[in-house]
């Protein structure tokens, strides 16, 4: 939490004035729980929470006079994610070859807040007075695969898919696809 005053006006050309204040409030957690149920299944679960508040209020200039401008920013993003990982290799027990799938979902929501009081001589797009000028909640569910071989040390090809769908909009799949190439792999010797 942080609060400070700012002493000039938003003016030009700028006035002193001893009635402006900024104030943050910021909350962030987060808590990872993992477990290698065995030598070939793994997982972890993990949620976040983010939270900023910030506050600028511009007082009026004498006792009794009424705020000459205030305004409201918040946001929110909170994250529930899972996911599993497989070890192929190990379950095929193939000499050079190692394998591992993971599978995983999230689940996030993210949330803003602007709201402002200006003076009855300012107009934002013809709305003077208290105005909400924004409050949007949004989510995002996901889920994703991926595989990993490798080869030897000396290969290492990458596939995989994620899914993701905004509230409000048409889901969207990302494929991803990599080959890798390691000149020197690590049993290799000069």
């Amino acid at each position: 939490q942080s609060e400070h005053e700012s002493p000039d006006e938003y003016t030009n050309p700028l006035e002193l004035d001893k009635n402006i204040t900024h104030r943050r409030d910021q909350a962030v957690m987060g808590l990872k729980f993992s477990h290698n149920a065995s030598e070939v299944v793994s997982y972890h679960l993990k949620g976040s929470f983010f939270d900023i508040d910030n506050y600028f209020e511009n007082k009026g200039d004498a006792p009794g006079d009424p705020d000459e401008f205030t305004s409201t920013n918040e946001a929110t993003v909170s994250t529930l994610s899972g996911q599993v990982k497989l070890d192929l290799g190990k379950i095929a027990a193939r000499e050079g070859i190692k394998d591992e799938l993971i599978i995983g979902g999230e689940i996030k929501k993210i949330a803003g807040l602007n709201f402002i009081h200006p003076p009855a001589d300012i107009d934002f797009d013809g709305v003077p007075d208290t105005s909400l000028m924004f409050d949007k909640t949004i989510g995002n569910n996901a889920a994703y695969l991926q595989n990993e071989l490798k080869l030897f040390d000396v290969f290492t090809i990458i596939a995989g898919l994620r899914a993701d769908k905004y509230d409000g909009y048409k889901q969207n799949l990302l494929p991803r696809a990599g080959l890798s190439y390691n000149h020197r792999p690590t049993n290799t010797i000069f």
